[in-house]
């Protein structure tokens, strides 16, 4: 069901004359018994496809409909009875008719296609597979990685799960669950950022307009900080899919690095519009962050943890939401906001520590007096932490330590108005 939501939504972005928003942030409303008028509002769609999937054996009963958000009202709906083998014919038929009822043409160049088929449905199944788990990042990235080399292994003239290969293989690098726990974070790097180039020309091979492919290569230059490279490829990616939220949020985390701020931001606020996901609200707010727009950063941190479908997610957004109360001087507020993420999971791991020592912790960042947190938290500081302490250089040893394990161009901390003070330090300039 997550697989064909995805593919039709993907069809659909083909037709030029539709503008599809949420192709993450859809799948935070699944299974949820919510009003459709709400689910528009809150997407800032007119339309909404809604369905189901159902499976047993090799046949297939998928239902569609087309509906209006401003009032609910039905456009279109149909019921496909369909073996396996027709799935990709499925997925057209629904697009097209989405396209009728609102009255759109088609728009296809000559030989163009809305679906891209593989002639394996296993390969189709695994690569489905495959996005699942990539949405949802962290460890499940491991997971797509196999599924995907699973899917090429099936059919490997089908550009689709390359394209998917090269991005789950570049996003494993922002996770550490998602590396063997046997290599260190600088190990796994030049392992993976070079399969992921791989993967990537192998899909443009197949398919030189491949959206997804080309976000994947343009990251993999961003983060050897070939900058003029990376942004070259995301204009490509942007020029074969302009509603692609993806390629909007990482050329706008390419243009954070290089200092083009007002552009950067501008990039960030598309992808969150195109596509109301947590991650996309968590770097609109890091660059508003770095503008100095505290206020509003604050807001679009706070859109995340809304967003956030799982616990773990929430946690997670609630963990960086505290360390920008924290930035900003908000100490009760950073203070209940970890406590807050500790009480969604009492079973987990704290996010932090104990509610004594998540008192304690601020309470010694607050004062700048570092005998008043605890020792065992000192790995929890970070540089913002060491900043307010009035100690620069532990600042800067930090971040040294971070820079060798993660020896990539991303230098967006580095523009937070709190950090220039670390800047002349020749470790730092070097």
């Amino acid at each position: 069901g997550e697989g064909m939501t995805e593919e039709i939504l993907n069809s659909l972005i083909k037709i030029r004359d539709l503008r599809v928003s949420g192709r993450t942030s859809t799948f935070a409303y699944k299974g949820q018994d919510k009003d459709l008028r709400e689910i528009g509002s809150e997407l800032g769609v007119g339309y909404l496809v809604e369905g189901s999937v159902r499976k047993a054996g090799d046949q297939l009963r998928i239902t569609a409909q087309l509906i209006d958000a401003s009032d609910g009202s039905h456009l279109w709906g149909d019921q496909y009875d369909r073996s396996m083998n027709d799935v990709f014919a499925i997925q057209t038929e629904i697009a097209e008719a989405v396209a009728e009822a609102l009255r759109v043409p088609l728009g296809l160049g000559a030989g163009e296609q809305l679906v891209t088929p593989t002639a394996d449905l296993d390969a189709y199944d695994l690569y489905l597979a495959g996005r699942s788990k990539m949405r949802e990042r962290g460890p499940s990235l491991l997971e797509a990685v196999d599924l995907f080399k699973a899917a090429v292994a099936r059919d490997s003239t089908w550009a689709p799960a390359w394209a998917g290969l090269a991005e789950a293989e570049e996003l494993r690098i922002w996770y550490g669950g998602a590396r063997p726990d046997s290599l260190t974070a600088r190990e796994f790097i030049a392992l993976a950022l070079p399969e992921s180039e791989r993967a990537a020309q192998h899909a443009l091979e197949l398919d030189p307009d491949n959206a997804s492919a080309l976000v994947a290569l343009g990251s993999v230059q961003r983060n050897r900080a070939e900058w003029e490279a990376a942004e070259t490829t995301y204009l490509r990616a942007l020029a074969a899919d302009p509603d692609n939220a993806e390629a909007y949020q990482q050329y706008g985390d390419l243009l954070l690095n290089v200092g083009r701020i007002a552009e950067a931001i501008r990039l960030l606020d598309r992808a969150a519009a195109l596509d109301r996901a947590p991650i996309r609200f968590e770097m609109l707010g890091l660059g508003l962050f770095v503008d100095g727009r505290d206020a509003e950063g604050l807001e679009a941190y706070e859109l995340a943890v809304s967003r956030h479908p799982t616990v773990a997610g929430q946690r997670r957004a609630l963990n960086l939401l505290a360390r920008r109360y924290v930035a900003g001087g908000r100490w009760e507020d950073a203070k209940e906001t970890w406590k807050s993420a500790n009480r969604l999971d009492p079973r987990a791991p704290p996010v932090l520590g104990s509610d004594e020592e998540i008192e304690a912790y601020v309470n010694g960042l607050e004062l700048a007096d570092a005998s008043l947190i605890p020792v065992a938290m000192y790995d929890s500081i970070g540089t913002f932490g060491w900043i307010l302490l009035g100690d620069l250089d532990g600042a800067v040893e930090e971040r040294l330590e971070t820079a060798v394990e993660q020896p990539f161009g991303r230098v967006i901390e580095f523009r937070f108005p709190a950090w220039q003070a670390l800047l002349t330090d020749s470790r730092i300039q070097e």
